[in-house]
């Protein structure tokens, strides 16, 4: 690949993937409808950035095509680059290209904490001179961004299992930190998604290793070929964890290996990151970095924009976090009440999908139970039929909230949410804004604010 067109290069995954090709000296062009701040650094870096898709984008040295998975036959420049019979890749295929180059490739899927999880990965081997590349989901504020290139032996990824995006790698190293309902507008069902989940795990060759969370290994013990080793809150597990301590600054937990014990410290919230720590110290033990270095690796690394973000301590606290899913929703509220004993839970949900608010309306409305006062936005659609948006409301999310005891109210423009809590929220007072759409832009708003 001497010059690479990526279309839809705002996305996360696609600029970091260009970001990657132009510290290798690949020329990289891309274009987007609204290109933003992560176009922007990739101009500054030497991209060539077009603002809109058309087919005149595709300059003839262009020998490498890469178009989001939301890009079509209806897009110019892929209709255009098919006329032409350039090579088209989609972001997944581009992972395993790049994650073929290196000798080791580190993976990390689940229904959550993938993030989290690649990234103290990512930093634990930055921070151990490793000198890995890698490309994660969120922005690490330690690594200057989500992605970058190193001269070390490692590609570190998150490995998405939407449309089964997950086995378009190879990894040398694979990590499962959970396996849970979701994406039903894709995978038929719970049984339809382990399936999946084993067949990542065979992608792993036999002289790899699969670091798994117990209960995971659980649903999945079935042809695997390569070694395994679990981990979790679970005396059982190969990299076995006790919780010592949890304060308001850090969390402090003990990790059984196969051969001594170890104790850690992480400034993260919540017992779910606990078990991504653990994950993460597990990979590294795996290849065998010095563990006094990968233990203060981990009670540096201070985690991921959008993950458990405090954008404002005074005259009340102000988060934002990605939370999206009904597990995810409970790992937060729990962390929160945990670090703000006492405080009084204020928590703006933007539902992600119309499709995922239907098909988990149930669990989504049991799992707000450590929130106080809750307001639901309207659901932000991705990927949603109109099928789909027809069927399901945040206002039926609200009626089953309040059918399970809670204050929840329904509430469409953000404007009105702010007007709503200003008056409302006291001094101490704990907001939380979760949701995987552009709810964050609330967030922000709301600091401006107060």
């Amino acid at each position: 690949m001497r010059h690479v067109h990526f279309i839809g290069i705002e996305g996360v995954g696609l600029s970091g993937a260009a970001k990657i090709l132009l510290e290798s000296n690949v020329h990289v062009s891309g274009s987007d409808l609204r290109p933003g701040n992560l176009a922007r650094k990739l101009e500054k870096m030497g991209s060539m950035i077009y603002w809109g898709h058309s087919d005149k984008n595709l300059m003839d040295t262009v020998d490498t095509v890469v178009a989001s998975n939301a890009i079509n036959d209806s897009n110019p420049e892929y209709s255009e680059a098919k006329k032409r019979n350039i090579p088209i890749l989609r972001y997944p295929e581009l992972l395993g290209v790049l994650m073929a180059e290196k000798p080791i490739g580190v993976a990390v899927a689940g229904t959550h904490g993938k993030t989290t999880t690649s990234g103290l990965i990512s930093y634990i081997f930055k921070y151990c001179k490793q000198f890995p590349s890698f490309i994660i989901g969120g922005y690490v504020h330690q690594l200057s961004g989500n992605a970058g290139k190193g001269t070390g032996l490692h590609f570190i990824t998150e490995a998405c299992e939407y449309q089964r995006s997950f086995l378009c790698l190879k990894p040398k190293i694979g990590v499962i930190t959970n396996i849970e309902k979701d994406h039903l507008d894709y995978y038929s069902n719970i049984n339809d998604i382990r399936k999946a989940y084993i067949q990542f795990a065979q992608k792993i060759p036999k002289d790899g290793t699969l670091i798994i969370e117990k209960k995971a290994w659980n649903k999945i013990k079935d042809d695997i070929h390569c070694r395994v080793l679990t981990y979790g809150l679970d005396e059982k597990a190969d990299f076995s964890g006790k919780i010592r301590d949890i304060t308001t600054k850090y969390s402090h937990f003990a990790v059984k290996t196969p051969g001594d014990v170890h104790s850690l410290f992480t400034p993260l919230c919540g017992r779910h990151n606990i078990e991504n720590c653990m994950a993460g110290f597990a990979v590294a033990y795996t290849a065998r970095i010095p563990v006094g270095n990968v233990i203060k690796s981990i009670a540096k690394y201070r985690g991921v924009r959008r993950r458990f973000e405090i954008l404002q301590e005074d005259p009340f606290v102000i988060v934002d976090d990605y939370a999206h899913h009904p597990t995810e929703i409970v790992s937060v509220l729990e962390a929160a009440r945990e670090k703000y004993q006492g405080a009084k839970i204020w928590c703006i949900f933007q539902p992600h999908q119309a499709s995922r608010t239907y098909y988990l309306l149930k669990s989504f409305a049991s799992s707000f139970y450590d929130a106080d006062e809750i307001v639901i936005t309207d659901i932000f659609y991705a990927r949603d039929s109109q099928k789909d948006r027809s069927r399901v409301s945040s206002q039926q999310l609200v009626q089953e909230l309040r059918n399970n005891g809670k204050s929840a109210c329904h509430i469409s423009r953000f404007d009105s949410i702010k007007r709503f809590l200003i008056p409302k929220v006291a001094p101490g007072d704990v907001v939380l804004c979760l949701g995987a759409g552009n709810i964050d832009n609330l967030a922000h708003n709301l600091t401006e604010f107060s």
